[in-house]
């Protein structure tokens, strides 16, 4: 059984893959943005990759002003609309990425738990006791 040190390291190691793909593809849709949908990044607040990375959750779907923020053009699919296939291939992996992790997060934690926590004693159906 790997030891709690092994769960710990795997969970930021995956957090760290998480952001480093995440800044790529982040970087990839925003640059295409300006380059040739300039409008619609400034529309979108005219963020470099880190402030994506840092603003993009779902509560900030739109942006004080009433408009759709980055997080919220990506999070409602509303990228499809301007008909770009490099963007819409990277948001979509974007959001697959989004997926998987919170999936294999949900993993590790579980298997943590089972092998340290209260799912541990009662994955042998049997109680062990306090």
């Amino acid at each position: 059984m790997p030891s709690a040190i092994w769960y710990s390291a795997a969970v930021v190691i995956l957090l760290l893959v998480h952001f480093g793909v995440s800044f790529f593809f982040h970087t990839q849709i925003l640059g295409r943005l300006k380059a040739r949908h300039y409008e619609l990044w400034v529309a979108l607040g005219s963020l470099t990759p880190p402030e994506a990375l840092s603003r993009a959750s779902v509560p900030g779907l739109f942006q004080r002003s009433g408009a759709i923020s980055y997080a919220g053009w990506l999070h409602l699919k509303t990228y499809r609309d301007i008909g770009d296939p490099d963007i819409s291939a990277w948001a979509g992996r974007l959001r697959s990425l989004n997926l998987v992790t919170i999936v294999v997060l949900g993993l590790v934690l579980i298997a943590s738990a089972m092998a340290y926590g209260d799912l541990g004693r009662l994955s042998n159906n049997r109680w062990r006791g306090p």
